[in-house]
């Protein structure tokens, strides 16, 4: 039997499709084999797959110790039972199912509170790691490259658009409807001007459009207002 071939189908058809329910994160490239945590070598499992996939991986490479003992961690049983990937599938998704319970999460809660305000060792060693330079820059690469991903997009796009039609927009209407009766009577851009003026005070030029301006100076429009704003030597924002 060809277990790469299956491995690969596995893999493949893992990472055409969203999995519904639980499921499990898996190293393509297991980790004791040089394989990294990086979003290329990961791919979400079902229970039932993950328990298969590492079989397979132990009949690939039968000579990697640490390949036999996650699967022998798999299938530890404290009552010398063994266990099938099916028998695995339903206890994972049942451990699941109850660590999730509002209860157990509440107790956890707890539990976490009062070992932070005890001062627990752990947890400063931990909060330590987190705000180390190290873990901080690969957590910002990570999100960098989720956020880059179409499905992320349009997963938050969804979620932006969901939580507008959700929201009370009385708010809204009335802060816009207090900027359209300040605005009653002017046109987009015809508040202010930029105004040469000489040393004498006499005014030589007169430019309506600043971005016209920074265009036709060889700036950039933010750079041109900044400059305005600090204090142009022949140059200055004038109302209209």
């Amino acid at each position: 039997m060809n277990y790469s071939e299956h491995y690969s189908r596995l893999i493949n058809h893992a990472r055409n499709r969203e999995v519904s329910g639980y499921s499990e994160k898996h190293h393509v490239l297991p980790r004791c084999m040089g394989g990294t945590d990086d979003r290329e070598n990961l791919v979400r499992l079902t229970a039932r797959e993950h328990f298969v996939a590492h079989q397979l991986l132990v009949k690939m490479y039968p000579g990697v110790g640490n390949l036999i003992f996650a699967v022998m961690a798999m299938c530890r049983d404290p009552h010398g039972k063994r266990v099938t990937n099916r028998l695995y599938s339903w206890l994972r998704e049942a451990h699941s199912v109850h660590c999730n319970s509002p209860e157990i999460l509440a107790k956890r809660r707890a539990a976490f509170l009062t070992r932070h305000a005890a001062g627990d060792p752990c947890f400063k060693v931990a909060l330590e790691k987190l705000k180390s330079p190290e873990v901080i820059a690969k957590r910002v690469a990570s999100r960098k490259i989720t956020a880059s991903t179409p499905e992320f997009k349009a997963k938050e796009s969804s979620r932006a658009r969901k939580r507008w039609e959700t929201r009370d927009k009385t708010a809204v209407r009335e802060h816009m409807t207090k900027m359209n009766k300040e605005r009653s009577g002017r046109t987009k851009g015809s508040a202010r001007v930029v105004v040469e003026v000489l040393p004498n005070g006499f005014i030589v030029n007169e430019h309506l459009d600043i971005k016209a301006l920074a265009l036709n100076r060889g700036v950039t429009y933010k750079a041109l207002y900044q400059q305005l704003r600090a204090g142009h030597p022949t140059m200055e924002i004038a109302p209209r």
